[in-house]
């Protein structure tokens, strides 16, 4: 099997985050966008790059790799890329490893509190390039990104495929 072609998941995750817990929350889907390996967020062009990277894949990636504390949902970068495939139309799939399922209450905690004027980035020229990337596309701004993100996180949290009955400790089961 070949090693290299043809994306059909971007992946988004935060770089906060242990980079095997992030592997091991993949799914074998065949080929991925995965930036550290594709370009340098730090360069100007590469917002645009960001862009037709999520727009040449058939869906988007989430990695949490913890639901008390989901880095990905606090970086600005994280953000922009979820809002992009919201916005092309693209599938979102929210991926997290085994060991989380215990825990899945807290990410419904932190969901409505997602505010990208709040969102971090490592480089503070990195988040002004996104701002005003953002403020620019005229889809409404920051608060209409904020509504689109939390409920596309909601729509895709009611998706998630939990492990089977048998597997799942109780905790990981909603309440009705």
């Amino acid at each position: 099997q070949p090693y290299f072609g043809e994306p059909s998941v971007f992946v988004s995750y935060s770089r906060g985050d242990v980079f095997d817990d992030v592997v091991a929350a993949l799914e074998d889907d065949g080929f991925v966008w995965w930036d550290i390996f594709a370009i340098s967020q730090h360069e100007p062009a590469d917002v645009e790059s960001i862009a037709d990277a999520v727009a040449a894949c058939s869906s988007l990636a989430l990695v949490v790799v913890s639901w008390r504390d989901p880095q990905p949902l606090g970086r600005v970068w994280c953000l922009y890329e979820l809002w992009t495939a919201i916005n092309l139309g693209k599938d979102l799939r929210l991926l997290a490893t085994r060991k989380n399922f215990d825990d899945f209450q807290s990410i419904l905690m932190v969901v409505p509190y997602i505010d990208v004027r709040k969102a971090q980035a490592a480089n503070v020229d990195d988040k002004r390039r996104l701002f005003r990337r953002i403020l620019e596309s005229r889809r409404g701004g920051f608060v209409e990104m904020n509504r689109q993100i939390g409920n596309a996180l909601q729509e895709g949290l009611a998706r998630m495929t939990m492990p089977p009955l048998h597997e799942a400790p109780p905790s990981a089961l909603l309440e009705s």
